[in-house]
């Protein structure tokens, strides 16, 4: 799906009423699959143009999906895209293995600079979270 035009995924569920939620839980593991998190924000940023209004709520749309089936790696990617700390922390307070692979992944890529903010607010929320738990 990483390799797919993306918006135009967007436009044939919309146009057509495809079942999105039924071929994602059907194709998890098959053609769905993100396999590289890293190289698929990479891709999907490229193919998303997240600089359009358009292309924002296509990403919008694809995350409200991946949302309703868990599918974690696309909410990530598509959290990450569309700067939606509040869906990311949800996740990652849920799951720290998580949490620690997306921040290694970040900030070892220099093309991922321009996320390091999203990465500051994340790690002093889940922080906070974690200060709170121990006392």
């Amino acid at each position: 799906m990483a390799g797919k035009e993306l918006s135009k995924l967007v436009a044939f569920v919309k146009g057509t009423q495809f079942d999105l939620v039924e071929y994602l839980q059907r194709e998890r593991y098959g053609s769905a699959r993100l396999e590289n998190f890293s190289s698929g924000l990479e891709l999907i940023s490229q193919k998303l143009h997240m600089g359009t209004l358009q292309s924002r709520l296509d990403a919008d749309f694809l995350l409200a999906h991946m949302c309703s089936v868990k599918f974690k790696e696309w909410i990530v990617v598509l959290a990450t895209l569309l700067r939606r700390s509040e869906v990311l922390f949800d996740l990652f307070r849920h799951d720290f293995r998580l949490w620690k692979a997306y921040g290694t992944t970040l900030q070892s890529h220099p093309a991922f600079a321009e996320y390091q903010d999203l990465l500051e607010e994340l790690e002093e929320k889940l922080l906070s979270v974690a200060n709170m738990e121990e006392k």
